[in-house]
C-alpha cells in the first residue's frame, strides 16, 4: 500500500527537476509524539533546487470514545481530522491515515 500511496501523491509534483528521490526512511520518531501515531517518509528529493518530501501519517483506531477525543484533539495538534468523522465516536474502531506532500512553502494533505 505504502508504493501505491506513494505513487498517488507524486502525481502532483512536477517532473522537471533532476529527479533525485531517496528512499523511505524508518518512521520518524518524537517524545511529542502520542503513541498511537506513526509517520513515514515515503519519498524526498529536490525539483529544481527546490526541496519536496512526501509523507503518511497513521493514526491506530482508538478503542472506546474517550480515546477517539485523545486521538482527535492529537490530530489536531498536526492539522489533521478525518473527513468523514464529525463526532469521536465515529472514529472508535478506525484507523486514519493522512498522506502529505510539502515542496518549498506548500503543503497539501490528502
Amino acid at each position: 500500500m505504502a508504493g501505491s500511496t506513494a505513487a498517488v501523491a507524486l502525481t502532483g509534483l512536477s517532473g522537471d527537476g533532476d529527479g533525485k528521490v531517496a528512499p523511505a526512511n524508518q518512521p520518524v520518531t518524537s517524545a511529542e509524539v502520542p503513541e498511537s501515531h506513526m509517520r513515514t517518509i515515503l519519498a524526498s528529493g529536490t525539483d529544481t533546487g527546490v526541496p519536496w518530501r512526501v509523507y503518511i501519517d497513521v493514526w491506530k483506531a482508538p478503542a472506546d470514545t474517550a480515546e477517539a477525543r485523545a486521538t482527535l484533539a492529537a490530530m489536531a495538534r498536526f492539522g489533521e481530522h478525518p473527513e468523514d468523522v464529525s463526532k469521536a465516536s465515529e472514529l472508535v474502531g478506525k484507523v486514519a491515515r493522512f498522506v502529505h506532500w510539502a515542496t518549498g512553502e506548500e503543503a497539501r494533505t490528502t
